[in-house]
């Protein structure tokens, strides 16, 4: 369980997600602590915290990515790598997607459904590109492909990230509310006499100055950064890899 979780897409694909939603509450948690004292044994502590904590909303995170991606294939119409082995999809060109079938046919028990029969029957074809793209992540596992394994995770970080858009912007906003009130509360001066305003803020809260623009910037990664577009050109650029690696296994 150990070994899995720490592997490469579960990290990058899940847990970074993860940190960067709860980034802004760790930096406002680390201004009311004092790490100097007992460093060593709150080294020890936070670190068991965060792995735990992380493996507990990695799989949330999961959770939600999955049931999110249901409802982009709904809205995508299809599974990107169903869609693209369509006769009716363009977005592979005639004479490439040929020699993709051909590839496959050669190597394959699997038919390619000829274009009447995915016209008379869209779902039953739509099944057999599904077994015939299963068969191709089979295939595909091993370390050489590792260009696959990239897109695999981009996919699966944006993905992942736009499930947990919502949550992560209340977390932003609400901390962004709170550094203000810190800063509001703690000012001895009023924001008129801007000399020693600033001379406040540069000296003893410029740590909370960083924390408030950082986690601003966050903000603005979940609202332009993380969006179905988005998702959608990752899913698309996996899917294409994918399908592209019939030249690399045969």
């Amino acid at each position: 369980m150990i070994k899995l979780f720490f592997n490469e897409y579960n990290l990058k694909a899940r847990c970074i997600p993860v940190v960067i939603a709860c980034f802004p509450i760790l930096a406002l948690l680390t201004s009311f602590l004092d790490l100097n004292k007992f460093l060593i044994a709150n080294s020890i502590v936070i670190s068991i915290f965060t792995i735990v904590i992380m493996f507990l909303l990695s799989l949330y995170t999961r959770s939600k990515g999955r049931q999110l991606e249901k409802d982009l294939v709904k809205d995508w119409g299809g599974l990107p790598t169903t869609r693209f082995l369509r006769h009716r999809d363009k977005t592979i060109d005639k004479i490439e997607k040929q020699k993709i079938y051909q590839k496959i046919e050669d190597n394959l028990t699997d038919k390619i459904p000829t274009e009447d029969e995915e016209k008379s029957n869209p779902e039953e074809a739509d099944k057999q590109y599904n077994i015939i793209v299963n068969t191709l992540r089979m295939k595909t596992r091993d370390e050489e492909y590792c260009i696959l394994l990239y897109e695999n995770i981009l996919y699966g970080f944006f993905r992942n990230s736009l499930a947990l858009k919502k949550i992560s912007l209340f977390i932003s906003i609400s901390i962004i509310i709170g550094l203000l009130i810190i800063l509001c509360q703690n000012n001895p001066y009023h924001f008129y006499d801007f000399k020693n305003f600033v001379s406040y803020v540069f000296t003893v809260k410029l740590s909370l100055i960083l924390k408030f623009i950082l986690t601003i910037m966050i903000f603005f990664y979940w609202v332009f950064v993380v969006t179905k577009k988005n998702v959608k050109k990752y899913a698309d650029r996996y899917a294409l890899a994918l399908i592209n690696t019939v030249y690399q296994i045969w």
